[in-house]
C-alpha cells in the first residue's frame, strides 16, 4: 500500500491473521498511518485453528492488539470477526463487548 502511494489503497490490521502467521502486534505502530480498519478475534500463535469471540480470560493475549491500537492513538472502525466461542451467539457477541469494553479502558 505504501508502494502504491494511492490515497485510495490503505490498509487492515487483523488481529487472526497476525497471530496465524506469526506477526507481532508491535508491527503496526511502523504503519499507524496507513491502517484504517481493523478485525479482532482470538487466536494463538501460529494457529490457524483457533479463531474466537474475544473474552475476558484472554487466553492468547487479544488484549495486547487492543492495547497497541489505543498506544497508536488508532479511533476507527474494529470489528469482531470469528466464530462463536460457546456456540451461544447472544452469550458469546455478549462476552465480546464486555472484553473489549473493559480492554478499552
Amino acid at each position: 500500500a505504501r508502494r502504491l502511494n494511492r490515497r485510495s489503497v490503505k490498509v487492515l490490521a487483523d488481529s487472526y491473521h497476525m497471530m496465524a502467521e506469526s506477526e507481532r502486534y508491535e508491527t503496526m505502530k511502523n504503519n499507524k498511518d496507513m491502517i484504517i480498519h481493523t478485525h479482532i478475534a482470538e487466536a494463538e500463535l501460529g494457529n490457524y485453528d483457533v479463531r474466537f469471540t474475544p473474552c475476558l480470560e484472554d487466553k492468547y493475549n487479544t488484549r495486547k492488539f487492543v492495547d497497541e491500537l489505543k498506544a497508536m492513538g488508532y479511533n476507527d472502525c474494529v470489528t469482531v470477526e470469528a466464530g462463536l466461542r460457546t456456540g451461544d451467539w447472544r452469550a458469546d457477541v455478549t462476552e465480546a463487548l464486555k472484553a473489549l469494553r473493559e480492554w478499552d479502558k
